[in-house]
């Protein structure tokens, strides 16, 4: 089972990371995802962010998107690597992308760790 788990991580490269957010910020754009992260707030349009581009991606995203999806991020996870992405300079190129994936991955960070934190299901019952 470990080196199942252990496979599926190497196959999960920077590259298939930085597609399947470029995938993604496709489907939002076409209208097959309703949601608006990666498109230009206020618009009528589905508007794509012209500073978005996934192949600005680092391997940090990557590893925090891995704990987003598999439920295992934690608060102070997630605070430390969202201020180590706002910390970067206006200079660095790729500062607009991680700052947009950031916002985006928080989102789902936040579902993550509240459905791991047993308050739903305290609510449910």
């Amino acid at each position: 089972m470990g080196e199942i788990l252990e496979k599926k991580e190497e196959e999960y490269s920077l590259g298939l990371f930085q597609q399947e957010m470029a995938d993604f910020a496709a489907k939002e754009i076409s209208g097959e995802i309703e949601s608006g992260h990666f498109l230009v707030s206020g618009t009528e349009t589905r508007e794509p962010r012209p500073e978005f581009d996934a192949s600005l991606l680092t391997e940090e995203d990557r590893e925090i998107w891995e704990k987003v999806k598999r439920g295992t991020i934690t608060v102070d996870n997630f605070h430390d690597y969202a201020f180590r992405v706002d910390a970067l300079t206006d200079e660095d190129p790729a500062k607009s992308t991680r700052v947009i994936f950031s916002e985006f991955a928080g989102n789902k960070a936040m579902t993550a760790i509240f459905e791991n934190s047993g308050l739903r299901r305290k609510e449910e019952k």
